[in-house]
């Protein structure tokens, strides 16, 4: 028997359908290990949670089995991949069932001592035209995070030049370290 392009798509539909409903049976069915998996970026595990486990550990009034799924992929709670998930999204963000604050952020401009002897001192907004940038955008559901280089040259009205060399890394940690190894 072969689908035609209608039966592939309702095929494809309802298989999904019933992923959907198993994954809530048994999401409703009581949990008899009283797991947790709670998805998070790598950074935000290491960072931010690694020195706060042993405070969320201590409250709990019973035995707690974690998961940390320290990754940059998204999970989805609506479709039972995780149970609790920290991630950079607006507090009234769509693509959550709950949602709160946990961190405000705000982005500025660092370098080592390394930097700043060979390069010379950075005291004003024009002094960054010239300096090696180092970028390291993140992911939401909606895709890539917004904060880069162009929008704090644009706060200080300086958008019109084109700040270069910029180097930008898809993680993190992998920036960071670019900064601790040669000064940037």
């Amino acid at each position: 028997m072969t689908l035609t392009a209608q039966g592939k798509e309702l095929a494809s539909r309802v298989s999904k359908a019933f992923t959907i409903l198993q994954a809530a049976t048994e999401k409703i069915s009581p949990n008899k290990d009283g797991a947790i998996i709670l998805t998070c970026t790598i950074s935000m595990a290491s960072h931010w949670l690694s020195n706060r486990m042993a405070d969320i550990l201590e409250t709990q009034p019973g035995p707690l089995q974690l998961t940390v799924d320290a990754t940059p992929a998204l999970r989805s709670i609506e479709e039972m991949e995780a149970d609790v998930a920290i991630r950079y999204l607006p507090v009234n963000s769509d693509h959550t069932t709950m949602s709160r604050c946990l961190i405000e952020e705000s982005f500025l401009p660092l370098c080592t001592q390394r930097y700043l002897g060979q390069y010379g001192p950075i005291n004003q907004p024009e002094d960054m035209l010239n300096a090696i940038l180092i970028h390291s955008p993140w992911y939401t559901v909606a895709g890539r995070g917004d904060a880069c280089w162009s929008e704090w040259f644009e706060t200080f009205k300086l958008s019109e030049r084109c700040p270069t060399p910029l180097l930008t890394f898809t993680r993190v940690g992998c920036a960071m370290q670019e900064v601790l190894m040669n000064g940037a």
